[in-house]
């Protein structure tokens, strides 16, 4: 249930913010699919403070 309160607060953030829409969604897919939910927290958490990839 944890999880799945992660993922949904995670899946409306992502909504709100809609950085690089498809990228994240994909990102939120895999991670809902791997179970690596605390990374994907990361990762978002990094991105929305304008982050990039390259770091």
């Amino acid at each position: 249930m944890k999880a799945q309160k992660a993922r949904l607060k995670i899946a409306q953030t992502v909504k709100r913010n809609d950085v690089q829409g498809e990228r994240v969604a994909a990102a939120l897919n895999h991670a809902n699919k791997t179970g690596k939910i605390t990374n994907l927290k990361r990762l978002l958490a990094h991105k929305m403070r304008g982050a990039t990839d390259e770091e």
